[in-house]
C-alpha cells in the first residue's frame, strides 16, 4: 500500500498547472489532479477482479489478490521518482508546471533531466506491469501483452470521448 501511496502523490504532483504568471492554478489542476488519484484506486481496486475475469477468458488462473500484488508492484518506478520531485521544484520552482516558456539555464538543466528520468518511470511501469501480470497469469510475455491490451480497450474507449 505504501507503493501505491507514492505513486498517487507522484502522478497527483505531476498533473498540477500553473497559469502564465507562474502561480498555481487550482481551477486547471484540481480535476486532473482528482482524475489521477481516482485512476490509481481503480487501478488497485477494481481492475484485479476485471483482469482475474478476463484472465480466465483467456486461461489464466491468477486470483484478485495476485493481480493486485502485480499491479502495485508495476507502480514502484513511479513511486520511486516522487523523490525527484523535490529538486525539480528547488531548481524550476513553478516552471516545472508549465509556467513560461524560458530556456534552461544553470541548474535548471538539472530540473528538466529529472523530469525525463520522471518521464521515463511513467514509461517503465508498462513492461513491469506486463511481466508481473504473466508470472501472476502464467502466462507467456506475448499472451501478457495480448491480456493487457483487452485490459486497456476501456480505456481507450473513455479517452475516445473526452
Amino acid at each position: 500500500m505504501p507503493v501505491a501511496v507514492l505513486a498517487v502523490a507522484s502522478t497527483a504532483i505531476a498533473q498540477i498547472k500553473a497559469d502564465d504568471a507562474g502561480v498555481l492554478s487550482l481551477s486547471r489542476s484540481m480535476m486532473p489532479v482528482i482524475l489521477s488519484a481516482l485512476n490509481l484506486v481503480y487501478g488497485l481496486l477494481i481492475a484485479p477482479f476485471v483482469a482475474a475475469i478476463v484472465g480466465g477468458w483467456l486461461g489464466g488462473d491468477a486470483d484478485p489478490t495476485d493481480l493486485r500484488e502485480a499491479i502495485a508492484w508495476s507502480y514502484v518506478p513511479i513511486a520511486a521518482s516522487s523523490v525527484l520531485w523535490i529538486p525539480i521544484l528547488l531548481t524550476l520552482g513553478m516552471r516545472a508546471f508549465g509556467a513560461g516558456a524560458e530556456p534552461f539555464v544553470g541548474l535548471e538543466w538539472l530540473g528538466a533531466l529529472l523530469l525525463i528520468a520522471i518521464g521515463v518511470s511513467y514509461v517503465w511501469t508498462i513492461p513491469l506491469q506486463v511481466g508481473g501480470l504473466a508470472a501472476a497469469q502464467r502466462f507467456s510475455i506475448g499472451k501478457a501483452i495480448l491480456y493487457v491490451l483487452i485490459l486497456s480497450i476501456p480505456l481507450f474507449l473513455l479517452a475516445a470521448l473526452t
